[in-house]
């Protein structure tokens, strides 16, 4: 499994704290109205996080951090300490977008 598929169980994981019902409908919600499928949010992930966050304010950081810390933890790396989410989000995102998913298979 790349980084991408490794990034995608980690939000999926985040996600199923709310709750089966909560992570369908922002699943679909994503789907529906930015055309946002699943599989695309490794690339999307900084796109992804604004629209939870128009969608439900600075009370969905505590998820955004998990997700974030996940990712890191799942690469066996220490999280990094920022002192704003967005750093985190930015550097994830810039992991992502860099294309390693499909460059660099993880071992597990």
């Amino acid at each position: 499994m790349g980084y991408s598929g490794l990034f995608v169980d980690v939000v999926d994981e985040g996600l199923g704290v709310l709750g089966i019902v909560s992570k369908s409908m922002i699943y679909e919600m994503l789907e529906t109205d930015y055309a946002m499928q699943k599989e695309e949010i490794p690339r999307r992930f900084v796109e992804f996080s604004k629209v939870l966050r128009d969608g439900m304010g600075s009370a969905v950081d505590p998820l955004l951090e998990f997700i974030v810390e996940g990712f890191f933890l799942k690469l066996h790396m220490e999280p990094p300490k920022w002192t704003d989410l967005n750093e985190g989000i930015q550097a994830v995102g810039r992991i992502l977008r860099d294309n390693l998913a499909e460059e660099i298979p993880l071992n597990r």
